[in-house]
């Protein structure tokens, strides 16, 4: 299997862009909360605090996820990759079947180490 072959669908990354507009929202939001003097304006302000603070969170905790899944993404590629190595090195013969067998149960070992790293 090619490490290529793994890539994740290119999605448009909204994450950033919503934690700014959070941070927008609730800076803006807060600054005319105090400035305002009309009771109605505020109570709307304050359903924007609280809709950009939670634009915000929401945006932090998306950025988190992705960058989780991209992390786990890199490592399995790069197992893959050593794999690949391995057999490379197979085929021209730089090793023989013995040490072969050795390093794929050291990569296997690795990868089992890895999973349960990460189960918990």
């Amino acid at each position: 299997m090619n490490p290529t072959d793994l890539n994740i669908p290119e999605n448009p990354r909204y994450d950033f862009f919503l934690t700014l507009l959070g941070i927008f929202m609730t800076s803006s939001s807060f600054y005319y909360l105090f400035i305002s003097p009309v009771e109605e304006i505020r109570i709307v302000l304050n359903i924007a605090l609280v809709a950009g603070y939670l634009l915000f969170t929401y945006g932090i905790i998306q950025m988190a996820e992705r960058h989780k899944i991209e992390n786990k993404l890199f490592i399995i590629k790069s197992f893959i990759q050593r794999k690949s190595d391995i057999a490379q090195l197979k085929r021209e013969g730089i090793i023989d079947t013995t040490e072969e067998a050795s390093l794929n149960v050291y990569l296997r070992d690795e990868i089992l180490n890895y999973i349960e790293k990460y189960k918990k």
